[in-house]
């Protein structure tokens, strides 16, 4: 075998061996920088914002939809007081 043959097997042997491992090498330092990203102060922060953000959501959505019955309860009360047949609202909750 010459040397230019065993240069050029040795070539292609590690031409073979970066292009298996450059795959699990860029993985690996992406998988890093996303644990770092995760476990910044940064993350925790938005993360914080968004539990906060649906918390006053889901706030907001059941005081409404209360607030609709009490005006619902309200306009039953006043109809029935309007019409004579309750006299204190006895009957409706109370």
């Amino acid at each position: 075998m010459s040397t230019d043959s065993r240069i050029h097997a040795i070539a292609q042997a590690a031409s073979s061996a970066a292009q298996e491992v450059a795959p699990r090498v860029t993985t690996g330092g992406a998988s890093a920088a996303a644990l770092g990203w995760v476990l910044s102060n940064e993350v925790l922060g938005v993360i914080g914002v968004l539990i906060a953000l649906a918390g006053w959501l889901t706030t907001w959505y059941y005081r409404r939809r209360d607030d609709k019955r009490a005006e619902q309860f309200h306009r039953v009360k006043m109809r029935r007081l309007q019409a004579g047949l309750d006299t204190d609202g006895g009957g409706l909750g109370q």
